[in-house]
């Protein structure tokens, strides 16, 4: 492509390019001590060196993470290398950034080492490896001596979604891998990565590749390893070596807030802010396959809901349509005292109990001659007929709810039999278990996780509609009408859930007042997948406006994906994609168009169309920021026309892990952002890539996704052990606030509360349901203590204040100077267990008479000279709260 005529604007865009020293970050100091060592200082973190361009030292949070100098191991056939070095030189020196240089020799090789250190740590050094004369070098490593306790977890990257054998505690034997462009060593508060973008110059073993890690004593030694096996270098023999390395220290900063501060949820949508009258409170199914017009029975349990501040129960309940158009109908009428059965022409009624909006009743209709309704096992109407509907189910719809209605549904079951009246009598009473009964064609028992509408796809099934997925059935139950905003939730029902067809208040209202602070608006805010325009402007700034008055924050959706619906597809894709081209063939996820969408590389223009336009997004529209779905993970990429990949020694393409581009690219959509919001978002869904080059520029991260794929059989701690969740979901010691995603498999969200709350993690709810409703709770609880004010005590550190049996029980807390202790206690083991707490009274600052309460139902709990004692099931949790005496 000519890119010289007719360049589009954001070609070469300086959005996002600033020197300035951003919050919570600090100017990079450079300190040479009389001993001629260079401290570069930035945020937490001091790197010392000395006359080599390894680093002597590396401080983070007041320790020290070396056992000693890191040392550059060139071994020649003779025996190692000794080098002689000169004195190091400051080549600059701003507020930005300080640049190094080092140079050491020995005999006719010599090492140039260029070191770039900005002011979030990261720091990247260019190594040019020469030789005056010929030179066979049998190894070249770099050892990194970091002290055991500073290196009991490690984490590397890429990993694989379905497991977790890249992340967690130091293997006691090391392991042994071929190239990984990205690693981690560190604890539950600091740590260091280390990174090479590819593995040009790499020269591995032929035979088993040696460790990464090996211990000495109490100390983790890191290998770096470059040359494995013999390499000539020499002024007729292969070039200068030259190398790319980069490493970073963590935590990379001090959040000004963190996951309980944001109260993130996943449910925007245009129009949340209103609440129509004609809402499309409804939930559909095929009628195809799922329903016997010739015989059979439909049964459910319903209640009204109030609408406004007085019930108002008249409306229609269900319609049954044939393909044909003809129907029949069940309505409750006359302020929910009498039942209207409708068959084509012909009506019946008749007086019911009235309904109570605070629990369920049960409803059948039952099929032929006559066509009957039962409440409760009692008949209220009926109609002659020999068919429920006169015609085909084929192209026919079973709809529950009606435009503009308020109800609750839940256990609809259809048979292709009339029941019995013994049947009924078990129906009313729950002693039929309709998936055992032979003549059951749709089951759907309405235990949903996920909201309606909330739009994390979460099943290629569903194609994106929210819905919800029958025990036994046809298709799925369709919630709403394609291409509105979906006006239903989940709440508790019979039992488990139920569906909440039409609401008493705007979602988006209803989202306030549950205290959500920040609303992501998914990929469906553009028709066009992850692009920087929408055809929606006005609805878009209806929404902007409507948040801003709530205090609630929106983040719009942008992924690492170019779809070929945009414009900028023909004339782009072959520089920006990244190779081998990956991403998903026809892609519908409602309410998109059909569209291909393939990973894009941020080393390519595609970084300068993406930052630029959500700069003039924010501008135009005042969202107030982003919601970045992989763009933060270098992806593997062998594109040349971008300059990614290379061709090896071995002829073929070898591939580039971006992370110096990545790290660019949210650098820069960090910049936009903050210049324009000081208090603005970059939120990183960013699952199993933990690249904090890149990811460290974000306001917080979601991680969890890679868990989805597994078998809900599968025991959630196999899935997620402790180790792994402490190294990589708590962020702490990466300086990113976390959050954990859970698509409740292979654990429900209570149960990944059960793991997350334990490390001062929460988890992100999806769109208006339980899930929610349960954070809500948290939020408003951590803000009664004064979360913000009390020390965190995780189980690992909190020995001396408290015990805890049996096994696999755990407990975390929460030190307020005023307001008492938190207790997070979460039973981890597959069992339930009699849990017994003993607390040092004195360490807590508490007393005997200290009360003890369950802190979200307020229920009391016995404290005796600080033994506590409660039932708690498997992978359940609870959160007590010792209040300290007037």
């Amino acid at each position: 492509m000519d890119m010289q005529a007719d360049s589009p604007p954001w070609l070469g865009s300086g959005e996002g390019v600033s020197h300035q020293v951003l919050p919570p970050w600090t100017p990079v100091t450079l300190t040479r001590t009389a001993q001629g060592q260079l401290h570069v200082g930035v945020w937490g973190r001091t790197y010392v060196y000395g006359p080599s361009p390894a680093p002597l030292q590396i401080v983070s949070m007041g320790a020290e993470l070396f056992a000693g100098p890191a040392r550059i191991n060139l071994r020649l056939a003779d025996g190692p290398v000794e080098w002689q070095p000169d004195p190091p030189s400051v080549l600059s020196a701003t507020s930005e950034k300080v640049v190094l240089q080092h140079l050491i020799r020995s005999g006719s090789l010599r090492l140039r080492a260029r070191t770039e250190i900005q002011y979030d740590g990261l720091a990247v050094v260019t190594w040019d490896l020469s030789a005056r004369d010929e030179v066979t070098i049998e190894s070249l490593s770099v050892g990194l001596p970091i002290r055991a306790e500073h290196a009991r977890y490690f984490y590397h990257y890429p990993g694989r979604w379905g497991d977790v054998e890249n992340v967690g505690e130091q293997p006691a034997t090391g392991f042994f891998e071929d190239f990984r462009p990205f690693l981690w060593v560190g604890d539950e508060e600091r740590g260091l990565c280390g990174f090479c973008e590819h593995d040009r110059n790499l020269v591995p073993s032929l035979e088993q590749p040696g460790p990464d890690f090996s211990q000495e004593g109490d100390v983790i030694v890191v290998h770096s390893r470059l040359v494995e096996r013999p390499l000539t270098l020499g002024t007729y023999s292969r070039a200068p070596l030259r190398y790319m390395l980069g490493f970073q220290a963590t935590p990379v900063k001090l959040p000004e807030n963190d996951a309980w501060d944001y109260r993130t949820v996943h449910a925007g949508n245009y129009g949340i802010e209103a609440l129509p009258t004609d809402a499309p409170a409804t939930l559909t199914y095929q009628a195809e396959r799922n329903i016997d017009f010739a015989h059979g029975t439909l049964e459910f349990w319903a209640r009204p809901l109030p609408r406004g501040d007085a019930p108002d129960p008249d409306q229609t309940v269900v319609t049954i349509a044939a393909g044909n158009g003809k129907r029949a109908s069940i309505r409750w009428t006359h302020g929910g005292t009498r039942l209207l059965l409708t068959v084509g022409d012909l009506t019946a009624d008749g007086e019911m109990p009235p309904l109570p909006t605070d629990g369920f009743t049960h409803f059948a209709l039952l099929w032929p001659d006559p066509i009957c309704v039962c409440v409760n096992g009692e008949p209220v109407a009926e109609l002659p007929g020999e068919s429920l509907v006169d015609g085909s189910p084929a192209g026919g719809s079973i709809v529950f709810g009606a435009a503009g209605g308020h109800i609750v549904v839940d256990e609809i079951v259809i048979s292709a039999a009339a029941y019995s009246a013994e049947e009924l009598r078990e129906a009313v009473l729950r002693k039929r278990a309709p998936e055992k009964d032979p003549h059951i064609l749709l089951v759907d028992h309405l235990d949903q996780p996920f909201a309606p509408g909330a739009i994390e796809y979460l099943d290629a099934r569903r194609a994106g509609l929210p819905g919800t997925s029958p025990t036994l059935g046809r298709g799925q139950g369709i919630i709403g009408r394609r291409g509105t905003c979906t006006f239903a939730r989940f709440r508790r029902g019979k039992s488990g859930t139920a569906l909440q067809l039409g609401l008493h208040l705007a979602p988006l209202e209803m989202l306030a007042r549950l205290g959500v602070r920040t609303l992501c608006f998914h990929g469906h805010w553009t028709d066009i997948h992850s692009y920087t325009r929408t055809e929606q402007a006005e609805q878009l700034r209806s929404l902007v406006k409507a948040c801003h008055e709530r205090d609630i924050q929106l983040l719009l959706y942008f992924g690492c994906l170019l779809s070929s619906l945009a414009p900028e597809y023909e004339p782009w894709a072959a520089e920006w994609l990244a190779m081998p081209r990956r991403g998903y063939r026809e892609h519908c996820h409602h309410p998109l168009p059909l569209q291909d969408i393939y990973i894009a590389c941020p080393a390519s223009p595609w970084q300068d169309f993406v930052v630029q336009g959500i700069a003039d997004l924010m501008d135009e529209f005042d969202i107030d920021g982003v919601y970045l779905d992989g763009i933060a993970n270098p992806p593997e990429c062998y594109n040349l026309r971008h300059g990614c990949g290379h061709i090896g020694d071995d002829g073929l393409a070898h591939p580039s892990y971006p992370f110096l581009e990545a790290r660019r690219m949210i650098r820069r959509i960090h910049t936009v952002v903050k210049q324009r919001k000081p208090d603005g978002q970059v939120n990183i869904h960013q699952s199993a890539c933990m690249a904090i080059p890149s990811l460290g520029w974000a306001t917080s991260y979601w991680d969890g996704e890679q868990f989805t794929g597994i078998s809900p059989d599968t025991f959630p701690l196999d899935a997620l052990p402790l180790d792994t969740f402490r190294a990589e979901f708590m962020g702490h010691q990466w300086g990113v606030p976390a959050e954990l995603l859970c698509y409740e498999q292979p654990f429900t969200f209570r149960q990944a509360c059960a793991v997350s709350l334990l490390h001062d993690v929460p988890v992100r709810a999806n769109g208006l349901g339980p899930s929610l409703r349960q954070n809500s709770k948290l939020w408003r609880l951590m803000d009664r203590f004064g979360r913000k004010q009390a020390r965190w005590l995780p189980y690992w550190r909190n020995s001396a204040y408290v015990s805890v049996e049996p096994d696999d029980v755990f407990c975390s807390i929460y030190i307020h100077p005023r307001n008492g202790v938190l207790f997070v206690v979460s039973n981890l083991s597959r069992a339930s267990a009699h849990v017994r707490l003993r607390l040092n009274l004195q360490a807590l600052g508490l007393s005997d008479e200290t009360t003890v309460k369950h802190a979200l139902s307020g229920k009391d709990l016995s404290q005796v000279e600080g033994n506590i004692a409660f039932d708690l099931p498997s992978l359940d949790w609870r959160i007590l709260w010792a209040s300290p005496t007037a």
